[in-house]
């Protein structure tokens, strides 16, 4: 799946350190909740909950937007790791539902998160509505790797899981994104990208 490249602009932190930046994963949580289209997914997301290494959410279609997070230190993260074993446990996919969501979503005090408040229940509960009419289809999953090089290619392995995944779901399911940071002295600009080996 190859998506446009997004942009987004933080308040610069209080340290004073300019240039490029490998993001942490919690911060890479939050940049994402507050804006969703940093993704480049083609459809606004709603959040439903996270954590700092996954998000789960909807779009306005009633998919399952899931996105992993892995950080590359020089080594290889596989954001498709669990995923890919995720898709094959009966009990994962009926957590999927749209029913297993709203409570679990409900639970969860209505997306509230990472100090971030969430989508009103309205709109959840269209997307959820949606869902499940469409028969609870496979999530969308979503690798996303924080790395600074612009050379980031995949591993053995990642790319393995990868194609696994996207045999199981499709194609149009699966997708790769490389996030990176560069901090000059007023703002954090954080891109989103498709690497070119995906």
């Amino acid at each position: 799946m190859n998506l446009p490249i997004r942009y987004a602009y933080f308040p610069k932190p209080i340290h004073d350190v300019f240039g490029e930046l490998v993001p942490n994963k919690k911060s890479i949580a939050s940049w994402l909740w507050a804006r969703p289209r940093l993704l480049g997914w083609r459809l606004d997301i709603h959040w439903l909950w996270s954590s700092p290494a996954c998000l789960f959410g909807l779009d306005r279609t009633g998919s399952l937007i899931i996105v992993r997070i892995g950080t590359d230190y020089g080594t290889a993260p596989n954001p498709f790791e669990k995923s890919a074993a995720d898709i094959k446990s009966a009990a994962k996919n009926r957590s999927w539902s749209a029913g297993a969501l709203r409570e679990k979503w409900l639970k969860r005090g209505y997306g509230t998160s990472i100090g971030c408040y969430g989508p009103d229940y309205s709109s959840v509960d269209k997307c959820l509505k949606l869902r499940e009419r469409s028969g609870n289809p496979f999530p969308v999953f979503f690798g996303l790797v924080a790395s600074s090089r612009s050379d980031f290619d995949l591993s053995r392995r990642v790319r393995k899981n990868l194609v696994s995944l996207q045999k199981k779901v499709g194609d149009e399911r699966v997708g790769l994104r490389v996030i990176s940071a560069k901090i000059s002295s007023r703002a954090v600009r954080v891109q989103c990208r498709t690497p070119e080996s995906a």
